[in-house]
């Protein structure tokens, strides 16, 4: 789930105040209640849909939010069950958000490319649509494009049944929360710290310090 948006870590306190409230304004109804029914502090779901999607309004249809994994993920799968294919000149890019790629790579390999592909307002990828409750690959990004309510179910659903992560999230261990929620690509330190931030410029009489994100890493 990488996203240019991790570069908000350089925003001012300011910034990422304004950040924060334009995820509230935009999901407020449904992520108070839902951060309740999880036991989960809405904070840290308003900075992870900040990180994700800038905390910009559900799109749906086409204007979906998406993102295709490339290289390490469709490409590196679509190799080892096709030998020797001749690949796109996307195909090395590290991931691609047009439906230019995306339709492509549905094209060669529908399963593939709706697995490795992040939708909707939480970025979710659809290599997880059993445990979030779907059919199929297929049927879990259709339902995305479909339906606002989906999307948020499924953002939820995630949290609550990702172990991991959810203990991260009750926690505040930031570290955990970026392996957890962004992956292992590397880059989650980056990703914690930024959602540290993100929570004490959101609640600055808070100030939770980054002692988690280090003690984590190592365990």
């Amino acid at each position: 789930m990488k996203s240019d948006s991790i570069l908000l870590l350089e925003r001012t306190p300011k910034g990422l105040v304004n950040s924060y409230q334009r995820a509230v304004r935009n999901h407020s109804s449904w992520i108070e209640p839902g951060a309740k029914s999880i036991g989960v502090d809405p904070i840290i779901l308003y900075a992870l849909l900040v990180a994700e999607g800038s905390g910009k309004p559900i799109k749906t249809g086409r204007n979906i939010l998406k993102l295709i994994m490339l290289r390490n993920h469709f490409t590196k799968k679509y190799l080892a069950k096709n030998p020797g294919a001749d690949m796109p000149w996307w195909a090395n890019k590290d991931y691609d958000g047009s439906w230019a790629v995306i339709d492509q790579a549905i094209a060669m390999d529908a399963d593939l490319a709706y697995e490795n592909t992040s939708w909707g307002i939480s970025q979710n990828h659809a290599w997880s649509w059993r445990k979030l409750g779907f059919s199929s690959p297929k049927d879990m990004v259709q339902q995305l494009m479909a339906s606002p309510e989906a999307q948020k179910r499924t953002f939820l659903r995630y949290i609550r049944t990702k172990k991991m992560l959810y203990d991260a999230i009750r926690t505040y261990d930031w570290w955990a929360i970026g392996r957890y929620y962004n992956g292992s690509h590397g880059g989650q330190w980056k990703y914690a710290a930024w959602l540290r931030h993100m929570y004490n410029a959101a609640v600055p009489e808070s100030r939770r310090d980054n002692s988690h994100i280090h003690n984590s890493r190592k365990a």
